[in-house]
Formats: structure tokens, sequence, C-alpha cells
């Protein structure tokens, strides 16, 4: 089995379910990479999994570095208006292959 790549991933996540644009996903992932640093940067440790409050808080944290008061904006035009876009968008990205999950 030939693992996707992250655009070739987009491009059928998009066609199959059309409610978040594609800027949406790209913003996800850098958001993740971003909580991701953060964490690291205050538990010293490489971080294995992001729990859905602490994404949620990370992706809040990047948008305002990203877009300052224009964040809700931008995200609403993508078609994330709530916290349950993102898990929305997270389960999409798992069942494409991009993310993992695990148990906790």
């Amino acid at each position: 089995m030939q693992k996707i790549g992250f655009t070739e991933a987009l491009d059928s996540i998009v066609a199959s379910d059309p409610r978040y644009q594609r800027e949406a996903y790209i913003f996800l992932r850098d958001a993740l990479d971003f909580t991701t640093k953060q964490q690291k940067k205050l538990k010293g440790a490489a971080i294995r999994h992001v729990a859905g409050p602490e994404l949620l808080e990370g992706v809040r944290q990047y948008a305002l570095k990203e877009f300052g008061p224009m964040a809700l904006s931008v995200l609403s035009h993508w078609g994330v208006t709530r916290c349950e876009d993102v898990g929305h968008m997270v389960f999409n990205l798992i069942g494409a292959g991009i993310f993992g999950k695990t148990d906790e």
C-alpha cells in the first residue's frame, strides 16, 4: 500500500467533504505543529499526543498569531466556525492517514 502525500490527501478530503476549504486543513496542520512546539517548550520533552482541548487552544493561539483580529473572519471564510469543525477536520485527516490517533 502506497502512502499518499498531504496534497493528494487534501484533494481527496475536500472532494468528499466540501464543508471546509483546503486552506483550513493547511492551517490545522500548521496549528498542530505550533501546538507541539509550544508544549515541548513547556514540558521539555517530545510530545507524542495532543489532546483535543490542547489542540483547540493551540488553534486559537496560532490563529491570533497569524491573523490577529481577523482570525474569526478568516476561519469562518474557510468554513470553521465551531470547535466541532476542528474535530471533523482532524478525523478527516486521520481517515486519510495524515494524522494519527491514540486511545488517550
